[in-house]
């Protein structure tokens, strides 16, 4: 999944002049004034087309180098340039010509193509000295026009229903031209559109990243395509918006099982190496369902054990009613699992929780005159201003589920929590140092934004692990246990967060972070 990420630019140029595209009916219309390329246009060219500032498809890098080397700061392994050029050049002409020419491409200068004029043109630099190269590869080509464009050859890959095949079929006409004096290589269905090619750049560079995708497009690339566009811009993946806006007169698609409310702000923890946050619409069901097991269970402990336990699951149903389905996720440091529950009112249910495991190690003690095999559990607050509490239970690390047992290196199981009411939720950290690390993550939270402005929020997702740690995880096989290398990840830089949230009929989504770079850039 990754490295469908990593390559995700190509992916989008590769729409642009796939095999089987058909023309849409639609003229795009000028919006603005498109600058005029430093470099004197060749005057055989005829007249380009009339740019549009939203086309039914368009991209713009302004430098995918420094694209891709960003990248390697959150993913391992991202496609070498000249591999991600024989990419996209494979879906525009032969194969032997996208490799041959791929090493010539540029990436410090700005990729762009845009469908318009009912064409796909595609505009990529070359490097300095590179043109006679490219223009020697194209030069066995059938000629079009008077100024040196050609006909290439059918494709070797094509975008068909969001999957990349190999091209079985020809589809519409492509033109390929060199302009040496400017050093790039522009591919379209006319001449019009390569003319069109060099007034790319000037028009489409409001932002260093930018994509756009039009219903009608949308669905003859991807198939399904709920959407009347998606598009997006920002300053590279450190910063990047999308909005996803419905179509006129319909609602945006529902999202399965999540809803607004996500605790976005308590992912703001640095030691939060990967962590995940929504509102669960399927909690209340969950909650009833827990309690029916409880009940069931305290019921088949005879009359001396549902006198003990009555209460306490009286007690526990109380307080799991006070969960409001929000919900976070987190692992980080090494060998720390985060949770977090939204409650309406977390301080009661920090005071319920207290009661509860009060009663429950009040009861096993007295079991344990009885059975000695029972586990030894404390409870104590450990700091005040905020509450803030640790329970410990010994002798567990054996009874927990193998791919959990580094929560408890030593044999203890420690649980620190807090009921935090500007975070709006109980949080909790399970593992060796789970004291040390609730305080610091509590103090954190303090100063992040509030639950109440998270209720906007449908779901975030915080990510502070770098490709060196997450590559092991890339690496499991299917059979393989996942979980307790999740576990083991520390976070080892600032955190980037993406946040989902719905604005009208727009889902709107945000990504923010540190500019990073991939090591020896």
């Amino acid at each position: 999944m990754t490295r469908t990420l990593a390559l995700a630019l190509a992916l989008a140029l590769a729409g642009l002049g796939s095999a089987g595209c058909k023309k849409q009916q639609q003229k795009p219309q000028r919006v603005g004034r498109s600058d005029v390329a430093a470099t004197p246009a060749d005057p055989r060219l005829p007249a380009p087309h009339k740019l549009s500032a939203t086309p039914d498809a368009g991209v713009y890098v302004a430098a995918p180098a420094e694209l891709l080397a960003a990248a390697g700061a959150y993913m391992p392994g991202p496609p070498a340039l000249a591999k991600l050029g024989e990419f996209l050049l494979g879906t525009q002409g032969p194969a032997d010509f996208a490799q041959a020419a791929a090493s010539s491409l540029d990436g410090q200068r700005p990729w762009a193509g845009v469908m318009v004029g009912n064409e796909d043109v595609l505009h990529l630099p070359l490097q300095r000295g590179a043109a006679a190269r490219v223009q020697s590869l194209l030069a066995r080509y059938p000629k079009r026009g008077e100024f040196g464009a050609v006909v290439l050859p059918r494709p070797a890959l094509a975008l068909q229903q969001g999957e990349l095949v190999t091209a079985t079929a020809a589809g519409p006409e492509r033109l390929a031209y060199v302009d040496a004096a400017a050093g790039t290589l522009t591919i379209a269905g006319t001449l019009e559109g390569i003319a069109t090619g060099r007034e790319l750049p000037r028009f489409y560079n409001k932002h260093p990243l930018w994509f756009t995708l039009g219903e009608a497009r949308g669905k003859l690339l991807l198939g399904r395509f709920p959407y009347s566009r998606v598009g997006g811009d920002g300053l590279g993946l450190h910063s990047f918006d999308v909005a996803c806006d419905a179509r006129p007169g319909e609602k945006l698609p529902t999202l399965r099982d999540i809803a607004p409310g996500a605790l976005s702000g308590a992912l703001a923890g640095k030691g939060i190496a990967v962590g995940a946050s929504t509102r669960w619409t399927g909690y209340k069901e969950a909650v009833r369902e827990a309690n029916h097991q409880m009940q069931a269970a305290v019921d088949r402990a005879g009359f001396a054990g549902k006198m003990m336990l009555d209460p306490i699951a009286d007690q526990a149903t109380r307080l799991m009613k006070m969960w409001n389905g929000r919900v976070l996720l987190g692992v980080g440091p090494a060998h720390h699992l985060r949770l977090g529950l939204g409650a309406d009112d977390p301080n009661a249910a920090h005071r319920g929780l207290v009661t509860v495991l009060k009663d429950i190690i009040d009861n096993l003690q007295l079991a344990r005159m009885f059975v000695s095999n029972i586990p030894n559990a404390s409870l104590k607050k450990f700091a005040d201003d905020p509450d803030l509490w640790l329970l410990t239970v010994s002798g567990v690390a054996n009874n927990l589920p193998p791919d959990l047992r580094t929560l408890a290196d030593d044999g203890r199981l420690r649980v620190a929590f807090h009921g935090h009411a500007h975070a709006g939720a109980l949080l909790v950290v399970v593992g060796p140092k789970a004291d040390a690390e609730l305080k610091a993550w509590v103090s954190e939270a303090s100063a992040a934004a509030s639950g109440k402005e998270g209720m906007k929020d449908i779901a975030s997702v915080s990510l502070a692990a770098g490709p060196e740690a997450l590559a092991p995880l890339l690496q499991i096989g299917p059979s393989e246990k996942l979980l307790p290398a999740l576990l083991g990840l520390s976070a080892d830089r600032a955190p980037t967060q993406l946040v989902l949230r719905q604005d009208g009929q727009r889902y709107a989504i945000s990504i923010r972070g540190p500019a990073v770079r991939a090591k020896g850039r």
